[in-house]
Order: C-alpha cells, then sequence, then structure tokens
C-alpha cells in the first residue's frame, strides 16, 4: 500500500475512534484496530495521539474550505448572481458538507467542549483559524456589505457560535426537522439582515 493511501486509512480510522468514543477514551490501540494495523505502522505517521487528532480536523478543515470555494468561483462565473444569492448558495454549499462529515464536526464541537488539557489548543487553534477565514470573507466576498461591520472577529464569533448550536438543533438532532436548504435559507435570511443585503428586485 502507497503511504499516502496507509495514512488516509489511519485518518479514517481516527475519524470514527475519536466520534464513537471521543478524544480522551479512545487509545492508539482502538485506532489500531479499527485500520487493522499494528501500532509501529502508525508510529510511521504520526508521532502521537494528539498529532493524529490535529491533522484530521486540520485536513478536513481547509480541505472542505478549498471545495466550497473553488464550487462558488466555478458557479460564480457560470451565473449572475446576486449578493444574496450568492450568500445562500455558500450556506448551502456548507451545510451539505457537515450534514454529509457528521463524525468530523461532531468530534470537533465535542472537544471543544470538552477543554480537555491535550486538545484544548488544538480545537482552539482550528477554531481561530476558521474565524479568522470567516472575518477574510467579510474582508474580501462581502465587499461595501462586510465594510458595514466595524468589529468583524466578533461578529465572526457570534455568528459561528450560533450558526453551530443551530446545526446541531436543526440538523443533527431534529428537534424540529429542518433540511439543508432550509437551514441555509434561514440562515441567508439573518445573515442578510445583518450585512444589510438586500433582495434581488
Amino acid at each position: 500500500m502507497k503511504a499516502s493511501d496507509r495514512k488516509k486509512q489511519i485518518l479514517d480510522a481516527a475519524l470514527t475512534a475519536f466520534a464513537e468514543h471521543g478524544y480522551e477514551r479512545t487509545s492508539i490501540a482502538i485506532i489500531c484496530e479499527k485500520a487493522g494495523i499494528a501500532r509501529p505502522t502508525l508510529y510511521q505517521y504520526f508521532n502521537d495521539k494528539r498529532s493524529l487528532f490535529r491533522e484530521l480536523l486540520e485536513n478536513y478543515l481547509l480541505g472542505i474550505h478549498d471545495r466550497i470555494h473553488a464550487r462558488q468561483k466555478a458557479e460564480s462565473e457560470n451565473k449572475n448572481l446576486s449578493m444574496r444569492e450568492s450568500l445562500n448558495s455558500l450556506h448551502l454549499e456548507l451545510f451539505e458538507e457537515i450534514s454529509n462529515n457528521r463524525d468530523i464536526y461532531t468530534i470537533l464541537v465535542k472537544e471543544a467542549r470538552a477543554r480537555n488539557a491535550e486538545t484544548e489548543d488544538v480545537t482552539r487553534d482550528i477554531m481561530k483559524m476558521m474565524i479568522d477565514r470567516f472575518v477574510n470573507a467579510m474582508e474580501t466576498e462581502l465587499g461595501e456589505y462586510g465594510s458595514n461591520i466595524s468589529d468583524k472577529e466578533f461578529a465572526a464569533v457570534y455568528m459561528m457560535g450560533g450558526t453551530m448550536h443551530a446545526v446541531e438543533y436543526f440538523l443533527f438532532d431534529k428537534i424540529r426537522e429542518m433540511t439543508t436548504r432550509e437551514f441555509a435559507d434561514r440562515i441567508t435570511e439573518i445573515e442578510s439582515k445583518i450585512f444589510g443585503i438586500e433582495e434581488k428586485r
């Protein structure tokens, strides 16, 4: 097996294990068993459980950002979308990704809440990265609408926190049944009001 394939096999096994058991209760032995490998094989690719955890989350979140923005760019070149339509399309892509990759999102949220000493800095770094990307999107993609927000970091944290809770409530726990399309429409409506983006006439 190629090294890249073996590494992916380990990351996939770790994803399943962390989602099932949480970081603290997941051992290297559990990950190796799920991957069907011996412990020394895992250590050829990762120094320890913590480095594996970090790479798993970072790879996914960077990947989702790149995939969504690549699709957004392709879509905007093919269609004449209003700012609101573009925002809605971005939300739909994002929430479909989250819905289709529930394990990774569950891990991130669980560990952010757990405040485990071993993972706290990893989840904090990743949250910071997500906030920075959100701020960058406000500055570059929202143009004049983003410039209306004086404290973009605060706005990013506020909106991201609310969105994460809403994802759990509506998409995962299904307290009230909602499709990703309906969810994207609701978030777009709220953010459009925050940024002062009007409906296309």
